[in-house]
């Protein structure tokens, strides 16, 4: 469960999915609303988001390292082949 008192600007690592570090991202309040709704947000390492993009990339999809977070988190989930993935990200500005 997130804190009242969240400071989410307190740590905005550098990372190798730029695109989605943000010091103001527009739907702050909606994610955190979210997250206290559900319990839950599922995190994925550095490490995690490259091997995904290989994954993704192996199978023929060239995205960029943002759109790999969606397959590096859908990987912690049990049921995966329920749902789709949405990666939006063109591989080809990451080559």
């Amino acid at each position: 469960m997130l804190s009242e008192n969240i400071d989410v600007f307190s740590f905005i690592p550098d990372s190798i999915a730029d695109a989605l570090v943000s010091r103001n991202p527009p739907l702050l309040d909606l994610m955190v609303e979210k997250v206290r709704e559900h319990g839950k947000c599922i995190t994925v390492s550095e490490d995690e988001i490259v091997e995904s993009r290989k994954i993704l990339a192996e199978n023929g999809y060239c995205v960029e390292y943002s759109s790999a977070t969606v397959h590096a988190a859908a990987t912690k989930i049990s049921r995966v082949e329920d749902g789709a993935l949405v990666l939006t990200g063109n591989g080809l500005k990451a080559l």
